[in-house]
């Protein structure tokens, strides 16, 4: 049986520059204690117009944007630039969940992602 993670779901909101990647580097794991093993764990990264959508914007997995890592306690997730360059919306809402090896599902972040073009 995998490791029940003690994790609420957080409310996590950021800028993204449109047409650039955005690197979020996720810590986790108890406090003063070692991490989690997160080997054959699924993870997802979904952002949409709207929760609820059917489409995503943006769609990343462990196996393409998302590095799951138990000997750092360190989750990196790399958001591409390139679903975002030509959109005509100022904000989307995204989710990211981790699925353990016994299929159960921890949402752990949510948030919206602000479109911008500028950083001045």
């Amino acid at each position: 049986m995998a490791d029940k993670l003690p994790l609420s779901i957080k409310e996590l909101d950021f800028d993204l520059l449109k047409g650039k990647s955005r690197r979020i580097t996720i810590t986790y794991g108890p406090k003063g204690g070692a991490g989690y093993d997160l080997t054959g764990w699924k993870a997802r990264f979904k952002a949409k117009e709207r929760a609820g959508d059917d489409i995503a914007i943006i769609n990343l997995t462990e196996t393409d944007g998302i590095t799951l890592s138990s000997g750092t306690n360190n989750i990196q997730i790399i958001i591409p630039g390139t679903p975002t360059a030509d959109l005509a919306l100022s904000e989307i809402r995204y989710g990211f969940e981790l699925e353990d090896i016994d299929t159960v599902v921890t949402p752990l972040l949510t948030g919206d992602i602000s479109l911008i073009t500028s950083v001045v």
